[in-house]
């Protein structure tokens, strides 16, 4: 046959066979709805075997969907973007081989918002079977997913914003400390432990016996974390221990214990509550504000975690970044505080065994300078959240009623011992009966006879005003949560003469009194402000009566030149200008008193509490002459 006519029919040859080809690729059916119902079951994490080239693959694929979905926190969606593409016979393969890809859109809604990405998916037509089935690969839940892999989560925890003071450093830094943990397996004597423990550490032995006890052999139970300038001393005593175990780390921390510690808060490993406090992310071993400060703005200074997901190989090492979110960094909290007035505060009642609070603010701005609360390990922010009657430092308000109604300072009153006003006896509590003299020489001696007499002939609701005027029940804010002072209307006479004393229904926290005397100092009541961001100035500042401020500045001079606050008469840094109280509390007979004392020096005005003191000239006068004197 001549070559030509024999190229002729090879030719024709190949036209018939690809005709035939292409003729049984039309006769196959739809690939589509195997895609469709391949794009459930992945959403359903369920894959039929018998829809796979592999069924065996079938369990992988169903434990892949699973792993990835615990990791990622919620189940993606799988849609079929178009209809499967029919894929030609490669060169190498027989004409009747039928493939086709299908593209499905996969979203998974992550906590920053959806992931989405396209795969495709490989079906090869079954002649056995008549039907499209699926060639599965991981590279299906995601392009770059090879054998041996899963999708994992990484959290990424950002840097927390700083709590800065008044000067714009930060309160907290990074700084080591050592945990000290017992490890059951390694212990050879529980009793000595336990004996250790509680003479280095104070630790309540039975509490720790039982988790000790009842923990895996091989587990790590908390016992404490110190500052490692407080484990150092302690090192030589503890390391010898069996069973005792020690873990160094960085923690964010104050440069003092006490630094204003119940007002600032701690920093530490999250626990359950504040984990689901914050509920964006952070997981168990991140490290969170646990109280004060540090907690109440916890949104704000510990950011938003970002994360990556990753391909991770099965010893969990990642080889792929798959998607990332950055972490958006805390954003930092000012404040007014300054460290070395702080110090004072905290310094001051370093050895005030009874719950206390001491609050200094700056009178020309409302600032606050200091926030300190003892004893120093508590937790309870008294300064600001405390409800406690304010005795004779109320004085100072029902004084400037007085005043307003026509009250001359040197007007001759009486102070006898006691008085009975309405059928109550009220007694002096600090100053001693001085019978008949002038106002200012009473308020010296916080004669409570003088002002329970003085104070029902004030027109109604004139002490109530005149404490609203310097913030009693106004709605202002220093930032964090504080409490502004009741001055109840008074049912009858004798409520009405113990209102003028601070007693009855009347209360204020410390915060509140110090601003009374910033008020006095200042001639203008100003609302607190510890959180510039933050705070709300509840209407004021409000101006007072100037000649009212005069006679209240030099009556407050005069208690501590001959008076009950002459504790503070030759205190450093000049003169300063107080009053006390000795506040009642209780059903006790005689009753139990708190220990108050406001006071002044130039641009600096303080509150003093002392729970349970017993009289304010005696025991918070003492505290604020050695706050002054550490300036």
């Amino acid at each position: 046959m001549p070559r030509a006519r024999l190229r002729a029919v090879i030719a024709l040859l190949g036209v018939l066979a690809l005709t035939a080809g292409c003729s049984l690729l039309n006769r196959t059916p739809d690939p589509a709805p195997v895609a469709e119902d391949f794009a459930r079951d992945l959403a359903e994490r369920s894959v039929n075997p018998q829809m796979l080239t592999n069924p065996a693959a079938a369990d992988e694929a169903d434990i892949l969907l699973d792993d990835a979905v615990e990791n990622l926190g919620a189940p993606p969606t799988f849609h079929l973007r178009e209809p499967p593409a029919l894929i030609e016979p490669l060169a190498d393969e027989e004409p009747t081989t039928r493939r086709a890809t299908a593209v499905l859109d996969v979203e998974w809604p992550l906590r920053s918002g959806a992931w989405r990405y396209g795969v495709d998916v490989p079906l090869e037509y079954s002649d056995d079977a008549q039907a499209w089935k699926i060639a599965w690969t991981p590279s299906v839940l995601h392009p770059r997913l090879r054998d041996n892999q899963s999708l994992q989560l990484r959290t990424v925890v950002p840097q927390r914003g700083p709590i800065l003071s008044s000067d714009g450093d930060p309160l907290f830094t990074s700084r080591p400390v050592v945990s000290v943990l017992v490890q059951p397996r390694r212990v050879k004597n529980l009793d000595e432990v336990l004996s250790v423990l509680d003479e280095a550490l104070q630790i309540e032995p039975e509490p720790l016996r039982s988790r000790v006890e009842s923990a895996d052999r091989d587990a790590l139970v908390d016992v404490i974390t110190l500052r490692m300038e407080d484990y150092t001393p302690l090192r030589s005593m503890l390391r010898p221990v069996p069973g005792l175990v020690f873990q160094r780390s960085d923690r964010l921390l104050t440069a003092k214990r006490s630094f204003a510690r119940a007002l600032l808060g701690q920093v530490g490993p999250a626990t359950a509550d504040v984990l689901e406090e914050i509920g964006r992310g952070f997981g168990p071993g991140a490290e969170l504000g646990l109280s004060g400060l540090q907690r109440q703005f916890q949104q704000q200074l510990a950011g938003r975690p970002g994360f990556a997901v990753v391909s991770a190989a099965a010893d969990g090492d990642a080889v792929d970044v798959l998607h990332r979110v950055p972490a958006q960094r805390g954003a930092a909290l000012r404040t007014t505080l300054r460290p070395q007035i702080q110090r004072a505060a905290d310094a001051a009642l370093a050895d005030v065994d009874n719950p206390s609070a001491l609050v200094a603010i700056q009178p020309s701005t409302g600032e606050v300078l200091a926030v300190a609360n003892g004893p120093s390990d508590g937790s309870i922010n008294r300064a600001f959240m405390g409800q406690y009657p304010p005795g004779s430092t109320f004085k100072v308000v029902s004084t400037a009623a007085l005043l307003a109604d026509g009250l001359e300072a040197d007007q001759p009153v009486d102070c006898p011992a006691t008085a009975t006003i309405g059928g109550r006896r009220f007694r002096n509590a600090e100053g001693s009966a001085i019978g008949r003299a002038p106002f200012d020489a009473a308020f010296a001696q916080s004669c409570n006879t003088t002002m329970v007499q003085l104070a029902p002939e004030l027109p109604p609701g004139a002490v109530a005003g005149a404490a609203e005027a310097v913030g009693f029940g106004r709605q202002w804010s220093p930032g964090p949560e504080a409490y502004r002072g009741q001055v109840p209307p008074p049912d009858d006479i004798v409520e009405r003469a113990a209102e003028s004393i601070g007693q009855g229904r009347v209360l204020a926290s410390p915060l509140l009194m110090a601003t009374v005397a910033a008020a006095v100092a200042d001639g203008t009541w100003r609302p607190p402000v510890l959180l510039p961001d933050h705070a709300q100035d509840g209407g004021g500042p409000i101006q007072m009566d100037r000649a009212a401020a005069r006679a209240l500045d030099r009556m407050m001079r005069q208690v501590v030149t001959e008076g009950t606050g002459e504790a503070l008469r030759d205190v450093s840094g000049g003169p300063v200008h107080a009053k006390t109280g000795t506040a009642e509390y209780g059903q006790d007979s005689p009753p139990r008193t708190h220990a108050w004392i406001i006071a002044y020096q130039g641009d600096l005005a303080l509150a003093v509490l002392i729970e349970d003191g017993g009289a304010g000239g005696a025991v918070a006068a003492p505290v604020a002459a050695d706050f002054f004197d550490r300036l």
